[in-house]
């Protein structure tokens, strides 16, 4: 039994049909639960039959042990044994120990239940939050104004996904208590691309976050905004007199699994059983009082919330707010401002779909805008080391500037598939957050999370410190709709309300009625509510981006026609490419924009360009590189790859200094410059800083040629040495 089952996933491609009227996402959430259910039945099956012929060993070594006690001894021993080992590994798979697909948690209230006489019966019996969710009921339950033989069904809080691990059982019980929602949520609310990770994401938290979870009150809206038509052939389409909230069905079909080790089910504590179960939003400690006074009121204030941003754009934030309401376009306008006055504006968005990629962040002097869930390993490796070379170069630069990281709940997630090569990006995140909290503006540090909604148990744990930044809200104004570009209506969302209510505590302000708003949608900040506005106030910009830059007279050089044109027209060429290119590594750009593909070929233009921008236009190769100025030697280090090749440099030896063999290795010494042919041990080898500098870059170990970026190497005896005889 130590084989554990993996329940596949139906095909992605049903889930992300883009046909409007397709009924493809209904046919994949079926097929996904019918395979959650055939997963446990096989998995109950095996261990059943397991646990069976183990007790039937013993069984067997009972019955002939005073006949024949040595094979009576055998036999107990095996069955004993076997058994054992069943319980043993399907506990370990889904974190409850269970005999014959009894659990103790079951035994216990079925005995506790015979003691008190406390026989159920099938009535629309009120019970309490701590009855449901304890998993001691075995009835019929009917909580519904006019029940149904749906609503009716006989459901027993753990017979769902015994046999599942924890995560897979929650996604069943969650799943089939809400279908319908589900299914029209993937459907109505979210784009085709991002079905398959909302999907993940939603199943994550509420596995994490339990009733605490976001989802639910998303799934309210989408049944009040789409009433149940009995025509439709999912399970629960049956007609309601009122709407029952999707966290008392989910708690009315299965109650949440019990906290087992190593899994995060944040349980309530015990209270009195005369306590009935109440609705979250009739909770006395989630009652929001709203300040009247917390909004613009028409004829005293005129600041839209386009100008409030504007004006406070050099406090850090994280901007939270609903689909189409606004928030991305306030940021993105309101930093096209501030590029034309001088800032640096960089950009952030690892899971940009193709809708997002318009244009909109054309004013940044740095921007990496893809999205990596679509790429393989190692493209999706040179990304994220890209973005992460780009905050280097953020926190580099001393002048004024701003930081974006957009879709930050998306890249953050538990759900994300390329989490664990992501931790290094979301920690160099959190570097910035720590000093924009601790120094504040004084610091020049100015960064903005965008997230269509926030909860931390979603996020990995070194990613929630964006909830301490100021808080910014963006929704659709109450009492108004609009259309997403599926022409689905879209109105304002109280699920991700509350949602950022538990997370901000202490900035969260309720969104009055009444709040003016010429567009439909509302903004808040520092307390106060006002509508959003445009950016139609604000003045005429002529942003004068890298490529609005005038060349200077180009010399004369000596590079060799490699293309089609004369040395002179190739040079002018390059240069003019430059300037308006979205590559920021020089190799990339020679390889894929110019064209080049021999490698001595790459390196030659590469050191004939470098000399002439650290000569005549080092802004333009500050844009290939990281750091606080440019240098023509640095275009060697221009290529996407290198700092994992100094990250696996720095690791090898143990992370000892291969020189001293006595101190941390902190640098990657090059042997030889071979741009991106360069390798770990081959041409890269880990030292301190102090062999780095007064042993490797010796006279005597060193040879410093000027004529090429790429002639300086060590001694062939020193780099010979070094390989074969001092790296571990």
């Amino acid at each position: 039994m130590s084989k554990k089952l993996v329940i596949q996933f139906p095909n992605r491609a049903l889930l992300e049909n883009p046909e409007p009227e397709s009924t493809t996402v209904r046919k994949w959430v079926k097929e996904r639960l019918n395979l959650l259910n055939q997963g446990n039945c096989d998995r109950e099956e095996r261990v059943n039959v397991s646990e069976g012929m183990g007790i039937a060993a013993i069984v067997l070594g009972l019955g002939t042990f005073s006949a024949a006690p040595t094979l009576g001894a055998a036999a107990l021993a095996m069955g004993g044994i076997s058994t054992l080992l069943t319980l043993i590994a399907d506990a370990s798979h889904t974190r409850k120990v269970k005999f014959f697909s009894w659990s103790f948690s079951e035994v216990k209230g079925s005995i506790r239940d015979l003691q008190n006489n406390a026989l159920p019966e099938a009535t629309s019996q009120t019970y309490t939050k701590e009855q449901l969710m304890s998993g001691n009921y075995n009835r019929q339950i009917s909580l519904r104004s006019n029940p149904s033989p749906t609503a009716d069904k006989t459901r027993t809080s753990e017979s769902k996904g015994k046999f599942l691990t924890p995560l897979e059982a929650c996604e069943l019980r969650f799943v089939e208590s809400s279908v319908r929602e589900v299914i029209l949520f993937l459907e109505k609310r979210v784009p085709p691309q991002q079905r398959w990770d909302t999907y993940l994401e939603m199943c994550q938290s509420v596995y994490d976050d339990q009733l605490d979870s976001p989802y639910f009150d998303m799934l309210d809206e989408v049944a009040r905004a789409f009433p149940v038509i009995q025509t439709i052939d999912v399970p629960g389409a049956v007609p309601q007199a009122k709407h029952l909230p999707m966290a008392q069905q989910y708690l009315n079909s299965y109650a949440p699994p019990q906290q087992t080790q190593g899994y995060s089910y944040n349980q309530p504590q015990d209270q009195a059983n005369s306590q009935p179960y109440q609705q979250p939003e009739e909770k006395e400690d989630l009652e929001v009082v709203i300040q009247t006074h917390s909004y613009q009121r028409p004829g005293l204030q005129v600041k839209s919330g386009y100008d409030d941003l504007l004006e406070n754009i050099d406090k850090s934030g994280c901007i939270v707010g609903q689909q189409r309401s606004g928030k991305t376009r306030a940021i993105a306008k309101a930093s096209e401002q501030k590029a034309a006055e001088g800032y640096r504006v960089y950009m952030v968005n690892l899971a940009a779909k193709k809708v997002d990629q318009d244009g909109r962040w054309n004013h940044c002097y740095w921007k990496v805008e893809v999205d990596i869930g679509r790429l393989k390993s190692k493209p999706a490796e040179d990304i994220i080391d890209e973005a992460r070379n780009l905050i280097e170069d953020y926190l580099d630069y001393e002048g004024r500037k701003i930081l974006i990281v957009d879709e930050w709940m998306s890249v953050a997630s538990k759900a994300n598939k390329y989490r664990k090569i992501l931790t290094p990006f979301i920690e160099d995140c959190n570097q910035v957050v720590n000093i924009a909290i601790s120094t504040g503006i004084g610091s020049g540090i100015c960064i903005y999370f965008i997230c269509p909604y926030f909860t931390a148990g979603g996020l990995q744990d070194n990613a929630t410190i964006v909830s301490q930044l100021r808080l910014i809200m963006t929704f659709i104004n109450k009492g108004e709709t609009v259309t997403d570009p599926s022409g689905n209506p879209l109105t304002y969302e109280s699920g991700i309300a509350k949602g950022i209510q538990r997370n901000f505590p202490t900035q969260y302000v309720e969104l009055p009625d009444g709040v003016p708003s010429d567009n439909k949608r509302v903004y808040f900040s520092n307390g106060v509510w006002r509508g959003m506005g445009d950016e139609r106030n604000y003045k005429k910009v002529n942003i004068k981006t890298v490529s609005d830059n005038s060349s200077p007279n180009v010399k004369k050089n000596d590079l060799v026609n490699l293309a089609t044109g004369t040395p002179e027209e190739v040079l002018q060429e390059a240069i003019s490419r430059a300037h308006s290119t979205d590559h920021r590594k020089l190799w990339d750009f020679v390889e894929e924009e110019l064209g080049f593909t021999d490698h001595e070929a790459i390196k030659y233009v590469i050191d004939v360009l470098a000399k002439w921008m650290e000569k005549n236009d080092p802004t333009l190769g500050k844009k290939f590189i990281v750091g606080s100025s440019f240098k023509a030697i640095d275009a060697r280090y221009s290529y996407s790859g290198h700092k994992n090749n100094v990250d696996e440099t720095i690791a090898l030896n143990d992370g000892m200094c291969c020189v001293c063999q006595v101190k941390l290795a902190k640098h990657a010494h090059h042997l030889s410059y071979d741009g991106k042919n360069d390798k770990p041990k081959k041409n890269m080898i880990p030292v301190c800083e102090e062999c780095h500098d007064k042993v490797c870059h010796s006279e005597l170990n060193w040879k410093e040629d000027f004529t090429s970026i790429w002639k300086s190497k060590s001694n062939p005896s020193f780099a010979h040495r070094i390989i074969f005889e001092m790296i571990l």
